[in-house]
Order: C-alpha cells, then structure tokens, then sequence
C-alpha cells in the first residue's frame, strides 16, 4: 500500500512539474499584457523624480502611462515606444536643460504615444515627432524654444487645444507630415502657418502675429 501510495504522489509531481513552465508562462503573459501606470514626482527628495528614469523602467511596447506632477528640468527622448501616456493633471512644466541646444520633448520612431497637460519650456524646439512617429498632444503650452515651438517630421500628429507662444520660427512646423490641429493657439511666434508640400488639416486656429 505504501509503494503505491508513494508511486502516485509521484506521478502528481512529475505532472506538476511538467505543468509549472506553462503556468508560469501563462502568469508572465498576463502581467506584460497589463497597463503599467508609474507616478513621477519631479522634484520631490523620494520615489521617481525624473520622467528619463520612469522610461528606463518600462517595457516599451506598453501600454504604459506616467502621471506627472512637479517641474522636471530635463531632455526626454522617446525612441522606439509604443503605447506610452504622458499625463499631467495638476499643470506639470518640462523645462530644458540642455541650454537651448536640445529639443525638450523628443519623440522617434514610437507609435501612440500621448502628451497632455504639460507646459514645455526652452530648448531648440519643444517637441519633436519625428521618423515615422504618431504623436497625440493636448492641452500643452509650449513656450520659449530658439527655432520651432513644435515640429512635425516625416510622422503623424495631432493637436488639440495646445498653447505655441515666445517661439522662434514657426511656432508649428510641419514637414512631409500628416497634422490635424483643433482649437489651437499660436502668438508672439516668428512663424505662422506650416509651410508649402504637407498634408496638413487645420480648423480653429488663432495666430498673433510676431511684434516687428
């Protein structure tokens, strides 16, 4: 009776065992496949300070959002995301710290990624999205930058509701790019509509001319 006891406890085993890489797969597929939401306190003395380091900590093919909150002095790339929610409901500032030599924002070669509520201040241009990227921005302001407040290269965007204002020339510029721009404000800006050979659709647009 004992070795056939035995005998059985051991097939279960050998069964479990057999089981557990699939059950393990299994619970690794579902947690990668969950949304990843990381809070960044910019400026804070505890936890994630600085947008860079929250993107380090994800998987890029996502979905993952970062909420926001604080002033972060920092040059963000986004390169080769998918799915990626930047979110700031309490009107946090990116501020350049490259010296007006960098762009502020800078999105390459990701898909679906989200930019909202943010006040972007400086560098060589605010925002960039750029190679083949598809940009969502809403609710910025974007101010300050020496060249252009946005760009849009060789990718897909489109804004609603955003600020461009103390930018240089323009104040959102378009290139070999398809742009839908609703409700959008552009003023005290060198620059005025995107130039010629885009695809570009614009409705709703209020542009204060450069003082001369």
């Amino acid at each position: 009776m004992k070795t056939v006891s035995l005998s059985a406890s051991s097939q279960r085993t050998r069964q479990f065992r057999s089981w557990l890489p699939g059950l393990v797969c299994l619970f690794v597929l579902s947690v990668s496949a969950q949304a990843t939401n990381v809070q960044v306190h910019c400026g804070a003395k505890y936890g994630i300070t600085k947008i860079n380091i929250a993107l380090r900590l994800l998987d890029p093919q996502g979905p993952n959002t970062l909420t926001v909150s604080g002033t972060c002095k920092e040059n963000i790339l986004i390169r080769g995301f998918n799915r990626l929610t930047l979110i700031s409901t309490t009107g946090a500032a990116i501020n350049d710290a490259s010296g007006g030599t960098g762009v502020v924002v800078d999105i390459e070669d990701s898909t679906d990624i989200v930019l909202q509520g943010f006040t972007i201040s400086g560098g060589s241009s605010g925002v960039l999205c750029f190679d083949g990227s598809l940009c969502r921005f809403s609710g910025n302001t974007i101010e300050g930058s020496t060249n252009g407040g946005a760009w849009v290269n060789h990718s897909q965007a489109t804004f609603s509701g955003d600020v461009f204002q103390d930018t240089g020339d323009p104040g959102l510029g378009i290139a070999e790019a398809n742009v839908l721009a609703s409700g959008v404000t552009v003023h005290r800006s060198l620059g005025d509509l995107p130039p010629a050979f885009v695809h570009v659709r614009i409705r709703q647009v209020s542009v204060t001319p450069s003082p001369v």
